[in-house]
């Protein structure tokens, strides 16, 4: 990987966060800070491919899986790794480098749960990014061969359905990654943003000094330990802003400023 030098020019949280022998090797961003309605922020994409030209190894965080996300980063998936389904998977042009799997005891477990939700559709995100459809019951679950990162639920009353699932969840080893009114997304309870950016770090050598982070989710809270620098936008959640030593107006206008401020070095 390229190294990336400090430049000395206007001064900003960039200059005092950074001495002038330090470098940012990664950045991890969170896919809520740089778009908006599935699509990139207007001069995201462009910014992010010339960090990247510049060595920067970029990593976003999605509740998605991969086969959904790829399609909002087009034009991007050679130039960035993808820690989906809340920590579950993490990949990087096309190659898996990291899964959480829910092991098939759990998922015998977990199936005498699913049984007594009605009006729910289940699909299961698989190791070669592929979804499976398990239909309105559960018993696929007994059946599946493929390794599962996640278990998707369609549901009629997703309210009265995470009653029901939530007082198991902590038996079967299983963690919730995502609700709303009418999906509950369930993972492995050991996947987490924190544990596949670690690993990230991890594989590509890659330390916390030479991190920045750019956070918008509240599940990405763990995340600013692993980083020199976090912002966030001034729109996140309270609960992430309280945590986090900056906010920004913009998070794309930032990356412009690392841009500019730090010029190839061998």
């Amino acid at each position: 990987m390229k190294k990336i030098r400090f430049f000395c020019g206007q001064k900003s949280i960039w200059e005092d966060a950074l001495t002038g022998t330090k470098m940012i090797n990664l950045i991890v961003i969170d896919e809520e800070a740089i778009c908006e309605n599935g699509l990139l922020l207007p001069g995201c994409g462009e910014v992010l491919r010339m960090l990247a030209d510049e060595g920067i190894l970029i990593a976003v965080n999605t509740h998605r899986s991969y086969f959904s996300v790829k399609k909002t980063f087009s034009g991007l998936i050679k130039s960035m790794v993808f820690i989906c389904d809340d920590g579950a998977v993490m990949m990087k042009n096309g190659t898996l480098l990291y899964m959480g799997v829910i092991n098939r005891r759990t998922l015998s477990q977990f199936k005498k749960t699913a049984e007594s939700l009605s009006g729910t559709e289940m699909f299961l995100d698989l190791k070669d990014g592929n979804i499976k459809v398990a239909g309105e019951n559960a018993a696929p679950l007994s059946s599946v061969t493929e390794e599962i990162a996640k278990i998707t639920l369609y549901c009629e009353n997703s309210g009265a359905a995470l009653l029901d699932i939530t007082p198991n969840l902590h038996v079967n080893r299983l963690r919730i990654s995502y609700f709303d009114e009418s999906v509950i997304e369930i993972v492995d309870a050991a996947s987490s943003r924190h544990s596949s950016l670690a690993a990230l770090m991890r594989r590509f050598g890659i330390a916390s000094s030479e991190t920045a982070a750019f956070l918008f989710n509240e599940a990405s809270i763990p995340l600013i330990s692993l980083a020199a620098v976090s912002m966030a936008p001034e729109d996140a959640p309270f609960e992430l802003r309280d945590h986090i030593a900056h906010i920004c107006k913009s998070v794309p206008a930032e990356l412009l400023k690392i841009l500019k401020h730090y010029v190839k070095q061998g």
